[in-house]
């Protein structure tokens, strides 16, 4: 046969299979195996780093083998790879490491130095008991803080007098990210930046090492003692702390190391490995991420690590006192394959003529596996418990919480041509319990909240709809009000039992007629940043009893993405936020009065500012300076530069 005439027959069939494994891919759909496996040699996987694993079924085969010309073309002309027939991956998710929401407001304890308590604020927990790790932490005498590579700690007791008592530097290029602090232990959580060419070319996630380190404190902190140490290769991902039981979750892409996956960790400046054995994945989830559950008894530093690797991509992170909930979001089709469908009316040709629109439908709709990890009740250990799926996407991690061995979630969906909004319930085993009816169609979820048996939800495209649902009834949550007012609220945070604080962004609602006085188009201009106080008294008729409005369209603030720069205390009236102008703006807050602003304190030398009140004092941090102010005037006591002189 002549090549041309062998071309022409040719051409055309590789062309069909590309898009008919094109198309089979963008809605293949989501995984629902509940059965968890492992790993069983090295070689196997291998196969997952080169996202081969074997097929599963002949269905997974046929797909597999009609896909093949799309994996050659996304390979070797996109990626410029070496030909794989393995399923690709469409998109690859940077890292997503939430900083964790908390709230903050915690009695302290009693100072060395002092007969009479001090109160204090520290990070405050989404679950009780369950601490999470900051930036900066204190125990009412002493601050330990961040400040470039180093990890200041300062004697605070005396306001007019603050003084640095110890430095802890690391002796390799790592640079701390987060602090856990547990009585006398402080654990220092630092990465790593590492060489890129052991991963995947493709992968987006950034390259890092995840360093751990735990001191042992003196009572005077000038002599910090160096206890424990481990690393895990793979980028830092969140921490929690149960009591004396300390959790570091790493993710990211497998490695590779001479030939084969890398599967070492290093643990007191010993290289250790974990068996290829002893990596768990679900039975039809096709992944390279490789999520690293590492625990250690912060009582017994003596005991070894205990490390617990799974494939899966973590992208969210919910920690109960009982069970540690991982997610990934992925993007699905609005629609269902049928192989009945290529020989219908419509045949191949119909279902290609629309792959352009399902192309567009798969970018907006998400599902979400959710992971769920049971912790040992005597042990540091985790095991693998259950595994479920959801419609839509969470926004972090106060999307989710768990009651009465229930985990309720806000969701954010697209279907129908449309954004909205739902609570769903699912029980132990993470099977669909209840929902709600969906919210706020055509806009996007912006915050939420769970306190008690209610959920707070927040959507908006012009205005903030506050939505109140009912949960009482996990088998058929309800929508009970809905108050629309300007702007949104980035973040819920409880301020009694019947109130609520909203912190946001302020807008004014605009529209656009044309000249005959038709409404052609409606808008929102930003006008500065805002603090609401809702009243939820009335669960059917949610009221804004109380708002401030500050700065201009230009300013912005941390609290709008990470809700730990929040410093407040109903006690002492006090509600305080940083501004992306280096400023730290102090309010006052009470029911009867609402908001009034009590001033502004300015770190000039340095954009990282976070605060905290030790009795009567108002300290705020920055990566160069220690300020203290009186909490009530603002009065400026003191001031405290936290670098060396040859830095």
């Amino acid at each position: 046969m002549k090549r041309s005439l062998l071309w022409k027959i040719l051409l055309p069939v590789v062309i069909l299979l590309a898009g008919l494994g094109s198309y089979l891919y963008i809605i293949k759909p989501a995984f629902r195996s509940e059965t968890v496996l492992s790993v069983r040699s090295e070689a196997e996987l291998y196969n997952f780093y080169e996202h081969s694993r074997p097929a599963s079924s002949a269905n997974e085969l046929l797909v597999r083998l009609l896909t093949l010309p799309f994996s050659l073309f996304y390979y070797d002309v996109y990626d410029y790879l070496p030909v794989d027939i393995a399923l690709p991956e469409p998109f690859y998710y940077a890292d997503s490491r939430l900083n964790d929401i908390t709230d903050d407001v915690k009695a302290g304890a009693e100072s060395e130095t002092e007969a009479a308590s001090v109160d204090y604020s520290e990070t405050n927990l989404q679950v009780e008991n369950v601490d999470e790790a900051d930036v900066l932490k204190t125990d009412g005498r002493f601050l330990y803080s961040l400040s470039g590579s180093e990890v200041v700690i300062t004697d605070v007791s005396d306001s007019t007098a603050p003084r640095v008592v110890s430095r802890l530097e690391s002796s390799d290029s790592s640079v701390p990210v987060d602090l856990i602090l547990s009585d006398d232990t402080l654990v220092v959580i630092s990465e790593k930046s590492t060489s890129s060419l052991t991963r995947k070319f493709y992968s987006s996630r950034r390259a890092a090492d995840t360093v751990v380190r735990v001191y042992r404190l003196d009572s005077a902190r000038s002599d910090p003692r160096l206890e424990k140490t481990f690393t895990l290769y793979e980028p830092y991902y969140t921490s929690r702390r149960l009591g004396s039981k300390l959790f570091i979750i790493s993710s990211g892409s497998l490695r590779l190391a001479g030939g084969k996956v890398d599967r070492t960790y290093e643990e007191d400046y010993e290289t250790k490995e974990f068996a290829a054995t002893s990596v768990q994945y679900l039975k039809d989830l096709e992944t390279d991420r490789l999520t690293l559950i590492a625990a250690l008894d912060l009582a017994n530093l003596d005991a070894p690590l205990t490390l617990s690797p799974f494939l899966l991509d973590a992208e969210n992170a919910y920690v109960s006192e009982s069970a540690i909930y991982l997610l990934d979001t992925h993007y699905v089709s609005k629609d269902t394959f049928s192989l009945k469908s290529l020989f219908g009316l419509r045949g191949v040709v119909g279902f290609l003529l629309d792959l352009d629109y399902d192309s567009y439908e798969y970018s907006l709709h998400k599902a979400t596996e959710i992971f769920k990890f049971k912790i040992d009740e005597t042990s540091s250990a985790v095991s693998f418990s259950a595994h479920g799926q959801v419609s839509g996407s969470t926004l972090n991690q106060y999307s989710l919480d768990e009651s009465g061995g229930l985990l309720r979630l806000a969701l954010e969906s697209y279907t129908g041509g449309t954004y909205s909004t739902r609570i769903a319930v699912l029980d132990d085993s993470l099977s669909l319990l209840g929902e709600s009816s969906a919210v706020g169609r055509g806009e996007r979820m912006k915050s939420s909240r769970f306190l008690g048996d209610k959920a707070y939800l927040v959507t908006y495209r012009n205005t903030d709809p506050l939505f109140v649902v009912d949960l009482s009834s996990p088998s058929s949550p309800k929508v009970l009000g809905e108050l629309n007012i300007s702007g949104y609220s980035a973040y819920l945070h409880p301020y009694d039992e019947t109130h609520l604080l909203g912190i946001g962004v302020d807008t004014e609602e605009t529209t656009s007629r044309d000249e005959n006085g038709r409404l052609i188009s409606t808008g929102a201009t930003v006008e500065g940043l805002k603090m609401s106080l809702f009243d939820v008294s009335d669960f059917s008729a949610p009221k804004e009893v109380a708002k401030i409005s500050f700065g201009d369209s230009l300013t912005s603030s941390a609290i709008l993405t990470n809700a730990k720069a929040l410093l407040f205390s109903r006690e002492k009236e006090v509600i305080a936020i940083p501004t992306d102008d280096n400023s730290y703006r102090v309010f006052r807050v009470n029911l009867s009065d609402g908001f009034s602003e009590k001033g502004v304190i300015t770190h000039a030398d340095s954009s990282l500012i976070r605060g905290a009140y030790i009795g009567n004092s108002l300290v705020t941090v920055s990566e160069k300076t220690l300020m203290i102010n009186d909490l009530a005037s603002l009065a400026l006591l003191s001031e405290l530069s936290l670098t060396t002189n040859d830095k």
